[in-house]
């Protein structure tokens, strides 16, 4: 087996019977949402088509699916280095 095929079985294992709330981003909301759509857990998510998402949720959708996916890209920082933000919103 592969590292690859291990990490992919890692996450199947467990992360994908986690609440799809369990994602960063997914909040309270969102859970309704995917619940109205049959989607409950990150495998569910997982297994969905990344167009569909993002055709009913944006760009976030894609995101969601990659993260589920174990497929998140995001620059890792090390321990005490500070990133300056690119903007600040009001939330």
């Amino acid at each position: 087996m592969s590292h690859f095929d291990t990490v992919l079985q890692d996450l199947q294992e467990k992360v994908w019977n986690l609440p799809v709330g369990a994602l960063f981003g997914i909040g309270r909301h969102t859970v309704e949402k995917l619940s109205q759509l049959g989607i409950y857990t990150i495998g569910q998510l997982a297994k969905v088509s990344p167009q569909a998402l993002q055709g009913r949720f944006g760009k976030n959708g894609v995101l969601w699916w990659q993260c589920a996916n174990g497929l998140e890209y995001s620059p890792v920082a090390k321990y005490g280095e500070r990133v300056i933000p690119k903007s600040i919103s009001r939330s």
